[in-house]
């Protein structure tokens, strides 16, 4: 299953974007060069639907939902350190309130998921 969500994350970046497994069954995506906060919403719900859709693994029928943290550097750290924790502070908001994604610097309680 791991390798099928981290396949699908793949697959919905860019060729420069890098996604990696940091452990358990959580990964991060490193992007750079996105102009708006309209196109990281974008792509965050690529991300959650690509992640979300069924898969089947042996007999196995599978359906798994993500949370997305985003983090902006600079604004939202300048370390490889702050930036992580601010993206975990993200997830956790977007999974406690059943958002899909949330971006760190928005006001907790505010939801995130765009719907198109």
């Amino acid at each position: 299953m791991l390798r099928i969500v981290a396949a699908r994350l793949a697959r919905t970046g860019r060729a420069d974007d890098m996604v990696n497994r940091v452990g358990g069954d959580e990964y991060a995506c490193l992007l750079a060069d996105v102009p708006s906060r309209e196109q990281l919403s974008h792509l965050a719900c690529k991300m959650f639907d690509a992640v979300g859709a069924p898969m089947k693994i042996g007999q196995l029928k599978l359906t798994v939902h993500a949370s997305i943290g985003i983090a902006i550097c600079p604004s939202d750290g300048a370390s490889t350190e702050a930036l992580v924790k601010s993206a975990d502070e993200a997830m956790y908001r977007a999974k406690r309130q059943n958002t899909g994604y949330a971006f760190f610097a928005e006001a907790a309680g505010q939801d995130s998921r765009v719907t198109e």
